[in-house]
């Protein structure tokens, strides 16, 4: 068997706490395990020094005050946020940029892993490998202003 030799830091899934850029790839509104409207979102997050890319989950409740107005804030539905209702449908496909950190286990049971603190607005930050198919919530806005008012006949 022919084996490709790694680094241990190229074996490892985690990464250095920092700002990432990120696309939302899904988001699901669910119950948490206390009962409280939790909005699950899917990430598909870039490390633009390596190349490399991961799916991670984070976990939207109304608990975490700064991080439900930071992700509509990112997503461009702060008007939502205002009026006290997310729909998890306009955060998809959405480019933005995720604070992570490390996450480790006391108990030593299972590996350390990063997890998303806080979202702000993509800032032109392309990945450079699996480029993403969402555009930014500021792209996405000017499409709209730019849009004719007529359908174009194909």
């Amino acid at each position: 068997m022919r084996v490709t030799p790694k680094t241990d830091e190229e074996l490892s899934n985690v990464w250095n706490g920092g700002w990432y850029p990120a696309t939302i790839e899904n988001a699901v509104e669910t119950k948490s395990k206390k009962g409280a409207d939790m909005i699950v979102v899917t990430l598909k997050v870039y490390d633009n020094d390596s190349g490399r890319s991961k799916e991670i989950k984070d976990y939207i409740v109304d608990a975490v005050a700064y991080k439900v107005k930071h992700i509509c804030d990112a997503c461009g539905v702060l008007a939502d946020y205002e009026k006290q209702i997310v729909n998890p449908a306009k955060l998809v496909s959405v480019n933005v940029e995720v604070k992570l950190k490390i996450t480790q286990d006391d108990t030593g049971t299972y590996p350390d892993k990063n997890e998303v603190t806080d979202y702000r607005a993509a800032r032109n930050s392309q990945p450079v490998s699996d480029k993403p198919t969402g555009v930014s919530a500021q792209q996405q806005r000017q499409a709209k202003k730019s849009a004719p008012d007529q359908d174009v006949p194909f």
